[in-house]
């Protein structure tokens, strides 16, 4: 009788080890199981995700913003990728630097996507740091013809219903006559060498290297001198809205 009870304890803790084990491999398999049911939906997810509007892609830096207007430092370092992202204003694209080298500063606006907006990602496949100073206007723009500045003795490289884009090269010691502004824009120093930008107000700001830039409220004019070794470049750039004329 003792011997038949010992081996049916025996038996009792075989049954038990045996059940425990089945359970240890189910707790093992079930979130094998459940990710091979589950991964395509959360694939899906992930990619809807992926579309953010420009704004909010970190690569796009906002750096500085007024009204309707924002100015993003663009940068995508070598084999980096930007998130997908939603264009639906539209932008000036000031040119620094592509994954190749530098490109001193070319100027380029794609104002359709202020009707069409647009979804695509940036990849630097290069070895160079890929460097865009962006400018966006996210208001309708203006077709008046009475918002030109003062003091830019050259023609505009660019103009069209949001924006407006100028070139400038100063040679060593040579300043430009006080610059006046009707809109809102932004300085940017495209080659090396130094700048001053003396505003009316007592201020003078320095710019030191490519892609420095100083922003102008069109309501402080202001005076560029090349205070440096050599000759600059720069791009002026300004952002047009409507204004409203009253008596």
């Amino acid at each position: 009788m003792g011997l038949e009870r010992h081996g049916g304890n025996l038996s009792g803790i075989r049954i038990r080890f045996l059940n425990t084990r089945h359970l240890f491999t189910l707790v093992v398999l079930l979130p094998v199981l459940a990710s091979c049911t589950r991964g395509p939906i959360e694939d899906s997810v992930r990619v809807e995700r992926k579309a953010v509007h420009l704004l909010d892609e970190p690569r796009h830096r906002t750096v500085y913003h007024e009204e309707d207007f924002y100015l993003l430092d663009v940068q995508l370092n070598p084999g980096d990728e930007s998130l997908e992202h939603i264009h639906d204003q539209a932008i000036l694209l000031t040119r620094l630097s592509s994954s190749s080298g530098p490109l001193k500063g070319e100027v380029s606006a794609i104002t359709e996507y202020a009707s069409t907006p647009f979804t695509h990602s940036i990849r630097n496949e290069g070895d160079y740091l890929l460097r865009i100073l962006a400018l966006v206007n996210s208001s309708s723009g203006s077709l008046q013809q009475d918002d030109l500045p003062t003091g830019l003795n050259v023609l505009p490289q660019l103009e069209d219903q949001w924006f407006r884009s100028y070139r400038l090269e100063l040679e060593i010691g040579e300043s430009t006559p006080i610059i006046r502004h009707q809109n809102s824009g932004f300085i940017a120093q495209v080659s090396p060498g130094i700048i001053h930008v003396e505003r009316e107000d007592g201020i003078t700001e320095e710019l030191r290297r490519s892609g420095d830039w100083e922003w102008q409220r069109g309501d402080i004019a202001y005076r560029l001198t090349n205070v440096g070794n050599g000759p600059v470049s720069l791009v002026i750039n300004e952002v047009r809205k409507h204004k409203d004329i009253r008596d």
